[in-house]
Order: C-alpha cells, then sequence, then structure tokens
C-alpha cells in the first residue's frame, strides 16, 4: 500500500477509535504532538540551506527572471482567489441574521513584532524563535550575495549535501506519518464537540466545497493547462504532502515534500535540471512567507460573519476588505481576523465562532496551502 493509502487508513482508524473510547484516549493528543515536533526538525534547517544554494547557483539575470515569473503566478492565484471567495458567498440564503453572537467585546489578541518578525537582526535568535520571514529574508540575502562571488563551488557542495541530508531525515520521519496521523485523529475526535458547529454549517459546507474544487480541479487544472502535465499525474505526484498536510492541518511540516516531489515530477517530464531545481528550492520556501490560498479563504469566513449578524457589506467595504485582508495575512490569522471585523464593525464574539471552525476548516486550509505552493513553484 501506497504511503498515502496508509495514512488515510491510519486517520480512518484514529477518527473511529476516537468516537468510540471518547475522551479515554485524549492522552493521544501527546503523541501527535511529538509527531509533528519531529516532521518540524527539518524544516527551518531545510529553508536556509536550499534557499542559499539554489539562489547561489544563479546567474543574476536568471534570478531577476525567477522572481517576475513568481510574482505574476502569484497575482494570478491571488486575483483568481479572491474572485472565487465573493462569488462564493451568493451560497449563503437569505434568512433572518442569528443574534447569539451580538456581543462587542474586544478581543485581546498580542500584536506581533513585524520588525522582528520580517527583519533579522539576529538570525540565531529568528532561528531559535521561528521567526520564519526573517529567516527566509536572511537566506535570500546570502543567496543573492553568492551569485557574485567566484570561488563558490565548494561553498555551494556544502549546502547541497546538507540540503539532500535533510531531505532523507524528513524522509525516514515522513514513514512514521500513518502512526503520527492515528494519533492526532484519535484524540480529535474523542474530545471535539460539535454542538457549536452546528450553528455555522452554511459557512462550513461552503469553505469545504470551495476547498475541494480548488485543490482536485481548477488547482490541477491550471497546471495541466499551462504545462502540458496530465491532470491525475499532478495529483498523483503530490497526494502524499497533500494527505500529510491536511492530517496534520500544517503545511509548514511537508514543505522538503513538496520540494522533492516538484523536482520528480519536473524530471519526468524532462523539464528538470540544475536550473529548475534551483527554482524549486527557492520558490518552495520562499512562497511559505506570502499569503496562500488557505489563508485568503480565511476571508470568506468574515464574509459569512457579516451575513451572520445581518452587517450589510457595499461595494467599497468589499474592496477594503479584499486589499485589507490581503495584506493583513501576512501576518497572523489569528490577529488579522480580529482586525478585519473590527473594519467592517461586525460583532468581536465572532471570532470565538471563527476559532471553533477552525478545527473543521483548518485541515482544509492547509491542503489547499499546500497545493498552492506546489502550483506556484510548477509554474514559476
Amino acid at each position: 500500500m501506497s504511503l498515502s493509502g496508509r495514512i488515510l487508513v491510519g486517520l480512518l482508524a484514529g477518527v473511529a477509535t476516537g468516537l468510540f473510547f471518547g475522551e479515554l484516549v485524549a492522552d493521544l493528543k501527546v503523541v501527535g504532538d511529538i509527531f509533528i515536533q519531529l516532521l518540524q526538525v527539518t524544516v527551518l534547517p531545510y529553508i536556509v540551506v536550499s534557499l542559499i544554494s539554489g539562489i547561489g547557483r544563479m546567474q543574476m539575470q536568471q534570478a531577476r527572471q525567477l522572481a517576475v515569473r513568481g510574482a505574476l503566478v502569484l497575482l494570478v492565484i491571488w486575483a483568481m482567489a479572491l474572485g472565487l471567495i465573493f462569488a462564493a458567498t451568493l451560497a449563503f440564503p437569505n434568512v433572518d441574521a442569528a443574534s447569539f453572537f451580538g456581543s462587542a467585546a474586544p478581543v485581546d489578541v498580542k500584536q506581533p513584532n513585524l520588525y522582528e518578525l520580517y527583519l533579522p537582526a539576529n538570525i540565531f535568535y529568528s532561528l531559535a524563535n521561528n521567526l520564519v520571514p526573517a529567516v527566509v529574508l536572511f537566506s535570500i540575502l546570502l543567496g543573492v550575495a553568492l551569485i557574485t562571488v567566484e570561488e563558490k563551488d565548494g561553498v555551494l557542495r556544502i549546502f547541497n549535501g546538507l540540503a539532500e541530508a535533510l531531505s532523507r531525515i524528513n524522509g525516514l520521519v515522513v514513514q512514521l506519518t500513518p502512526y503520527g496521523i492515528f494519533a492526532i485523529a484519535a484524540a480529535a475526535a474523542g474530545t471535539m464537540t460539535i454542538e457549536e458547529l452546528g450553528r455555522v454549517q452554511v459557512y462550513l459546507v461552503t469553505y469545504i466545497c470551495l476547498a475541494l474544487l480548488i485543490t482536485f480541479l481548477i488547482f490541477p487544472g491550471l497546471i495541466a493547462a499551462l504545462s502540458g502535465i496530465p491532470f491525475a499525474e499532478i495529483l498523483r505526484t503530490f497526494r502524499d504532502p497533500l494527505v500529510t498536510a491536511f492530517a496534520t492541518g500544517n503545511q509548514f511540516v511537508v514543505l522538503p515534500q513538496i520540494a522533492e516531489s516538484c523536482k520528480e515530477l519536473l524530471r519526468r517530464h524532462e523539464l528538470g535540471g540544475e536550473e529548475a531545481n534551483s527554482s524549486v528550492d527557492v520558490l518552495v520556501p520562499v512562497s511559505f512567507n506570502f499569503p496562500s490560498l488557505g489563508k485568503l479563504l480565511v476571508l470568506l469566513f468574515v464574509l459569512f460573519a457579516a451575513w451572520f449578524t445581518d452587517t450589510d457589506l457595499g461595494m467599497t467595504e468589499r474592496i477594503s476588505l479584499a486589499f485589507g485582508g490581503l495584506f493583513s495575512l501576512f501576518g497572523s490569522i489569528n490577529v488579522a481576523v480580529p482586525y478585519l471585523l473590527e473594519t467592517l464593525h461586525v460583532p468581536a464574539d465572532m471570532f470565538q465562532l471563527f476559532l471553533v471552525t477552525g478545527i473543521v476548516v483548518g485541515r482544509f486550509g492547509a491542503m489547499l496551502a499546500a497545493l498552492h505552493i506546489v502550483v506556484l513553484s510548477v509554474l514559476g
């Protein structure tokens, strides 16, 4: 049985175990947390070495072309996503708004230090505190500097070797995925309550349908149309990282898997080579730092919250939400959502509902975010 098949078996067995034993299997969450930590062991070092070696191998002209192409693909994806999100609100029925979320009590959310998040004043501090944007910026700067260094082959060989070693470590840990997913699913199913989720079934159904439509039809179709790679092969190549991202609710842990799968796909269609590998090594970690479709779908909740509380949104508010939401999602979702709710004068208690629904939709968002990285990397 393939890895993705074993992961699905572990997921279904975990859900069944959680539903049958309930709170008795709550302690399995510890096993799931350990597994996710193991997956994360190699990710941040992999981002550093792959970015430095990927950019350092390039010529300056190639780096500029890659930046332009990647930016164009990203802008197209964002435009398409915003159009789909606002169109999805047509699925909300015309009913009287609910009234049990009406308090305007502010939500106390810690504001991040953006300078610390994006500027690597101390790269060791950024690495220790998992400040991914700052680490990426440092790696890009070092990689660009290496382009102009004449005697760089020895340095690049070291980074290439480290990247390969980290990929092998990640591959070994990934083999444990079915067992880790079993523990995560069992603990979640055993402790989850669905009383509050029943109130927001309109949002849940709309979100899940839109996420599945983009993941299994629009994104693979976009790659197939622009690259000539068969539709079915795209899904088959990336099924393991997609299933892992869905089961863990975390696209960050599958970045090494996505990079290796992208290179394998390009090699099979004679689109590989040193230039293609360098591009993938750059695009995969860089794309993680920009709002993905998994994040942008959060705007659907904000629109749902406005519908849910009978808050009227005109065209000006919708345009403001599109641009304000896009830029605010460069940071944390848990900071962006209260800000957007406040901007639209939606009751702040809706944020609590967002946290509850995140238990369900977060996994679909993580799967979509993983495929977003795939699209950006292959097309870029």
